[in-house]
């Protein structure tokens, strides 16, 4: 799903991309190849495992921060989904903040399109 988002917005495009894995090695394991597989050039990837490498980052005037994305946890996620009287399954509750951010992001269209074999003729 990732490498299908990436394509649609054109990463090769990029000037720079960054890659920052958590200190998870099933993550970093899986990096080297979704570069091959986008076809991106070795100058234009960054790529940080374990730790963020702040200097580097910086250096290259890429982002080093990550309050946007926890803001926007709190506020979808535990505002959203965890409210009062509220119970999900685990797999109902990621497949809605999925679908909401797909939606938000004007891109509902595109994640029907790659997740149902019919027209969307059909779905009108």
């Amino acid at each position: 799903m990732l490498q299908a988002y990436l394509v649609s917005i054109g990463i090769t495009a990029a000037s720079r991309v960054l890659f920052v894995a958590d200190g998870a090695a099933w993550i970093s394991r899986r990096i080297p190849k979704l570069i091959r597989a986008l076809g991106l050039q070795a100058e234009q990837v960054r790529l940080t495992h374990r730790r963020m490498d702040y200097a580097t980052s910086r250096n290259h005037q890429m982002p080093i921060g990550s309050g946007a994305i926890e803001s926007a946890i709190r506020r979808v996620v535990n505002l959203r989904v965890k409210s009062n009287a509220t119970y999900w399954l685990r797999e109902n509750a990621e497949t809605m903040i999925r679908l909401r951010a797909w939606i938000k992001a004007g891109r509902g269209e595109n994640l029907f399109n790659q997740t149902t074999y019919a027209p969307i003729t059909l779905a009108l």
